[in-house]
C-alpha cells in the first residue's frame, strides 16, 4: 500500500493488514483468511491465517482475474458460495484453491481515496453463509485499515514536502546568520545610546536601532516544552505509527499513549496528529 518514497520511515503496511486479518479471524470466527497489497495493478498474496499449504503464497492476481481481480476491478466485495462451481469468476487458481479445500469465499477491498490498495479474503472449507451481514462487518474492518493507510500517506506527503524544503538549507543558514548579526547590532546600539551623555545623539541612535526592527524576522511564539515521553509519542506519530504500535514500542498502554499525545497536541496548539508533527518539526523539537 506504500506509494511514496518514504518507505524506510513508514511502518509496514503488510503488518497492518496481517494484524487486521488476525483480529477479524479471532472476533468473527473466520476459518481461513488470506490477503495482500495491491501494487502497480497487481495483488500479491502474502498474508495468511489458517491455511494448511503454501499453494497460494505470493500468487499474483490482476484486474478481472479470480475473486481478487474482480474485487480490484469493481472496488467492492465479491463473494461465491461454492468456489469450484461458480460462474461469476475466472478459475485461474483452481488447483491452489482446491489444495486448501476452500469453498465459500468472499474478497474485501481496502479502498483509499477511490483506489483499491489491498484485498483480504475470508474463506471456509465448508458451505457457510457469507451474506450481507458478514460483509458489512468485514467492510467496517476494511474501512479502519483504509483510514490508517490514509494517515500514513499524509505523513509521507508531509515528509516529502519537508525534504523539498531542506534544499534551501544553505540559504536559510545565511539568513539566520544575518538575523543574528542584526540582533547584535540592535542590542549594541541600544547599549551605546544608554552611555551617551548628549540626549539628542542618544535619541538619534535610538531611532536608528528602532529602524533595524523592520529587517528582522517575525517573532516566533515561545517554543513549548514537551516531556520526554511526549516527544517519544510525537516522534513515533511522525513515522506513521498507530496508537497501538506506539504502545507496543514504548511498552505502555494505548490509553497512556492517547494521554501523552493529547498533552503534546495541547502544548503545540494542534488539533490533529499530523498538525502536531508538523509543528514539532518546525520548532526543532523532532528531526
Amino acid at each position: 500500500m506504500t506509494t511514496s518514497g518514504n518507505s524506510f520511515f513508514r511502518p509496514s503496511d503488510n503488518e497492518l493488514l496481517r494484524g487486521a486479518m488476525r483480529t477479524v479471524s479471532e472476533r468473527i470466527g473466520i476459518e481461513v483468511m488470506l490477503g495482500g497489497l495491491v501494487d502497480r495493478g497487481a495483488l500479491t498474496l502474502t498474508e495468511f491465517v489458517g491455511t494448511s499449504t503454501r499453494s497460494l503464497v505470493n500468487a499474483k492476481l490482476y484486474s478481472g482475474v479470480g475473486i481478487g481481480g474482480s474485487v480490484m476491478r469493481l472496488g467492492k466485495p465479491v463473494s461465491v458460495a461454492e468456489y469450484a462451481t461458480s460462474n461469476e469468476i475466472t478459475h485461474h487458481y483452481d488447483l491452489a484453491v482446491e489444495a486448501e479445500g476452500l469453498r465459500a469465499v468472499v474478497g474485501i477491498p481496502v479502498v483509499v481515496n477511490g483506489v483499491v490498495r489491498s484485498v483480504f479474503y475470508c474463506a471456509s472449507r465448508s458451505l457457510i453463509n457469507l451474506g450481507d451481514r458478514l460483509q458489512t462487518h468485514l467492510a467496517d474492518y476494511a474501512a479502519k485499515i483504509a483510514r490508517e493507510v490514509e494517515i500514513r500517506d499524509e505523513v509521507d506527503r508531509r515528509v516529502s514536502m519537508l525534504r523539498i524544503a531542506t534544499q534551501s538549507t544553505a540559504i536559510t543558514k545565511i539568513e539566520a546568520a544575518r538575523a543574528e548579526s542584526l540582533r547584535h547590532a540592535f542590542a549594541k546600539l541600544r547599549e551605546i545610546a544608554r552611555t551617551v551623555d548628549d540626549p539628542e545623539l542618544a535619541a538619534r541612535i535610538a531611532d536608528v536601532s528602532a529602524g533595524l526592527k523592520q529587517f528582522g524576522p517575525v517573532p516566533a511564539h515561545e517554543t513549548p516544552l514537551l516531556s520526554a515521553r511526549e516527544l517519544d509519542v510525537v516522534s513515533l506519530v511522525a513515522l506513521g505509527c498507530s496508537n497501538a504500535e506506539i504502545a507496543t514500542r514504548l511498552s505502555i498502554q494505548v490509553v497512556t499513549v492517547k494521554k501523552y499525545l493529547q498533552h503534546a497536541m495541547q502544548k503545540l496548539a494542534a488539533r490533529r496528529r499530523l498538525e502536531a508533527v508538523v509543528t514539532a518539526r518546525s520548532l526543532g523539537l523532532i528531526p
